[in-house]
Parts: structure tokens; sequence; C-alpha cells
């Protein structure tokens, strides 16, 4: 199976939207419907959801949904058009080419009304702004730039005539649009036209803040809501790149929305094991044995796996990422060559939490404490599940080697001082307790008894070491796959 850099696009029945709806977006997808339901327009609606919280497919979901609740619904992915210097272009396009597959306007005088009041504001722009920027836009931008008058030119010296020219524009277009919208409105039981805009957030700041200016203004008419996805942290930054950092972005937003919602966190489990099950890595590991070096705890990438991911400082979107990541590297290496996904795992999951202190420790620069403390989250309460319990023991079994491997590269045996964590442990199990007696028992006699047999070292007092450790969880290896990824910025500490 091939492994994916970006997450595959979740299929969509035209007729159950919510057929692999799993983080649970059937419930506000209904509370917002019915909200549309008892508005007329106009509106703008903001749905605010952080990155990586699936709001491309609960938009595609919602949009699906109230297509079989009687809406008409036309659906623009901003990012994809903001190489257009002009969005009115890009929007009045999108919504021409709706317009003209709706059966509900009666004849085509509405579309041409709509079709020419959309190139009179174009024209009102300006003719080199407006000529290029429709050149790139099928349909109705080809249409607008053929109609551009090449004698325009004289004119944008005259500020006053071009302001006149273009209010009466705008008030042709909203007037053209209002008329469109009523007939949709009449059609479908007083159902308003519905415009939904993802990725507001990732276009260029003057693209998003010109998109939201129109939504609010230009587009501003009677049966017409506008459906805004975006992530609104984000979009501030776009708002502050423009009119500076000590401009309070957070009230000038909300002067563009009637209503801001907040999209509900999905279950965090269902998502990692969503994300899991569409990678392909539980299928990689169960193959080729990478799980739990060769097989002996078989349902480690469906019980174990999951619950090392699910660290509370990670958003899911670096969840996600990590999740990709991993996949690449298991999918990329050859079933003959050595490499686990426990170790790959655990150091992927560190390095992500906490970029400078990963790499201290993998430079025998870091303790296995410090390493365990910043994976735990500094102590978080986790719930005592077999499940945890046995992350817990991965997590400190490959931390524990990892500092002695880390430390014996550059002095030929493990430093004493790197490894408190495995002392602890080994001085637990060296007093003689019944349990650690009998071999693999309590968590701390299964982390020093994983070090003893995968590195061949031991921090038992009794014990004396010589000579370098072997490397038997392809600790140097994994290092390597994790090099083909950039590190979060320095700033950036979750632990």
């Amino acid at each position: 199976m091939k492994a994916r850099l970006q997450p595959e696009d979740i299929m969509i029945p035209d007729d159950s939207p919510f057929a692999h709806d799993l983080l649970d977006r059937e419930e506000p997808i209904q509370i917002l419907s019915r909200v549309l339901a008892a508005l007329s327009g106009p509106g703008v609606i903001a749905v605010d959801a952080g990155w990586g919280m699936g709001k491309t497919t609960f938009l595609r979901m919602w949009a699906q949904y109230l297509r079989l609740e009687g809406f008409r619904v036309t659906d623009f992915n901003a990012w994809r058009t903001d190489f257009v210097r002009e969005p009115f272009l890009a929007l009045s396009s999108q919504l021409t080419e709706a317009l003209t597959g709706m059966t509900e306007l009666e004849g085509r005088a509405p579309l041409h009304r709509f079709k020419q009041a959309a190139s009179r504001v174009a024209r009102a722009a300006g003719p080199p702004t407006a000529r290029v920027a429709a050149s790139a836009i099928p349909g109705v931008g080809s249409q607008i730039a053929s109609e551009l008058s090449p004698g325009y030119g004289s004119a944008l010296g005259r500020e006053s005539e071009y302001y006149r020219e273009a209010t009466r524009a705008h008030e042709e277009f909203r007037r053209s649009l209002a008329q469109a919208a009523v007939q949709v409105a009449a059609a479908t039981d007083g159902r308003p036209l519905v415009v939904m805009i993802d990725e507001l957030d990732r276009c260029r700041p003057t693209y998003a803040i010109e998109l939201l200016e129109l939504a609010k203004h230009l587009f501003n008419v009677d049966h017409v809501l506008f459906v805004l996805c975006l992530n609104r942290e984000q979009l501030s930054q776009s708002v502050k790149a423009i009119y500076g950092e000590g401009f309070d972005a957070n009230d000038y937003l909300g002067r563009f929305f009637d209503i801001d919602y907040r999209l509900p966190s999905p279950n965090r489990e269902m998502f990692i094991r969503t994300a899991l099950a569409s990678s392909g890595i539980q299928a990689n590991i169960a193959a080729t044995e990478r799980g739990w070096f060769g097989g002996s705890a078989p349902d480690f990438h469906t019980k174990v796996l999951p619950v090392i991911l699910d660290r509370p400082q990670l958003s899911l979107r670096e969840i996600q990422q990590t999740v990709q990541r991993l996949a690449v590297v298991l999918a990329s290496i050859p079933e003959d060559e050595g490499i686990y996904a426990e170790t790959l795992t655990v150091l992927l999951v560190l390095r992500t939490l906490n970029a400078p202190l990963y790499r201290r420790l993998v430079s025998g620069e870091e303790t296995d404490a410090n390493a365990v403390d910043a994976f735990a989250g500094g102590g978080q309460e986790r719930p005592n599940t077999e499940p945890e319990r046995q992350a817990t023991t991965v997590v400190e079994s490959i931390l524990c080697a990892a500092a002695c491997l880390a430390s014996a590269n550059r002095r030929h045996e493990p430093d004493p001082q790197n490894h408190p964590l495995l002392t602890s442990y080994s001085e637990d199990v060296a007093r003689g307790l019944e349990a650690a007696k009998q071999g693999i028992a309590g968590p701390e006699a299964q982390v020093v008894e994983f070090v003893e047999k995968h590195c061949e070292y031991s921090a038992r007092p009794s014990v004396e070491h010589r000579g370098q450790i072997p490397d038997q969880i392809n600790f140097h290896n994994s290092l390597k796959q994790l090099e083909l990824f950039p590190e979060p910025p320095q700033g950036h500490l979750l632990a």
C-alpha cells in the first residue's frame, strides 16, 4: 500500500452524507442547518475550527446534507483561487456557474443580467488588473476579460467618474443577484441560496480580507447566506499582517460575522484510529511484523500505537502529520531492512513534542527521565487501562534504551548520568522484588529486562558492563529516517 503525504479526501455519498462520518459531525450539521432554514438572508456565518479538525470534510458533508434538504448550495475554495488578483472575479465566476445549473431561474434573463452586472463591476475595477485576473477564470471570467474596453484606461485618472461608475456597477450587481436569489427562494420553499467558502485562512492576507468585504457588502442581499469555514486565530494573523500587530483583529473580524460558531473538537480517540486506518500503518505493521520487535505483542498496532500517539500536548493536526510521516517511512523501507514501529513512533512523537530535548537526547546530552517526563506531558494523569499501561512501558523502554545508545556513541559505553530512570528501576529489581525475580512482571521490571535483552546492557549495581552496546532496536536507522522531515520551530515546545 502506497503512503500519502496528505490525507485522502473522505468519500461523501450523494444520498448519505454521513456514511463515513467518524468525527461525530452529524449533530452540529443538523443544528446549523436548522439555523439556515430559519433565516432568509442576507448574512455571514463563520464556522471556526483549528487546523487538522476536518473543516473541509465538515463543509462538504454539510453542503451535501443541505442539498438533500432542498437548499441550493455553491462551493468556493478560496485558497485554490488566490492566485487571482481580484477575488470578485473568482467568486462571481463560481456563482455564475452555479446559477447556470439552477433550473429554478425563470428563463435566462436573471442569469444574463447577473453576468452583465458582474462584467460591469469588473470593468469598474480597471482594465489592467481585471483583464489579467479574469483570463485565469473559466466561464464568465473569460467573458469579462473580452468585454473590457481598451479605451477605458483613460478614465482611470478621473477619480470622481470612476467612483460614480463603480457605485452604479455595484448597485446593479447587487440588484441582479437579489433578483436571481428571489427566484431561487421562491422555488425552494423560501430557502436561501447558500455560498460556502472554504480555506479562507490559508489565503494571502489581502485576498482573504477582500473576500470578507465582498461577502459582507457587495454580495449582501436578501435570500443569500454565506458560510465561511476558517481558523479564526490564523485569519486574525492575516488581518494583523495588513493593519499591524497592535490592531484588534478579533473585533475587526466580528464585524463581518453575523453568527460565529465554534466547531466542537472531535473525539480524539476516534480521530487517531481513523487517521491510522486510512494511512495503512497498521496493515504494514501486521504484514511485516514490525510491531513490538517481531510480534511478541501482536496487538501493538491496534491497541498500543493509538495510545502512544494520543499526547494531550499535540493538536489533531500534529497527530495527523505524525501519522502521515510514520506511514511514509514504514512504506518506503524494504521488508528485509530493520526498522521497528515502536522505536520510530516514540522518537517521532518526542521530536514533535519537544525538538530541542529530542536533539539533546539523541546526541547523548539528555536523560531518560527528562525525556519520559516530556513525553508524558509533565505528569498529566492518564487513564489506568491495559493499553495505557502497555504504552507507558513501550515509551519508557524505548527512551531508556535510546539514552543508553546515544551516550554510548560518544563514550563507547553508556554514561550512567544519562539514564537515572533506568538506574532507579534496576535498583528496584536488584532489591529482590518477588515479581522481578520471576522475570517480566511489573512495568519497571519490564523496562529493565527490555534494555538488558535488546541492548545487552544492565544498570544493576551488581553487574559491570564493558564495551559498546549493540543497537538491536534500530535506533540509529530510525534517526536517519526522521531526518526526512523538518523539526518543529525551536519555540514550539509542547512539553
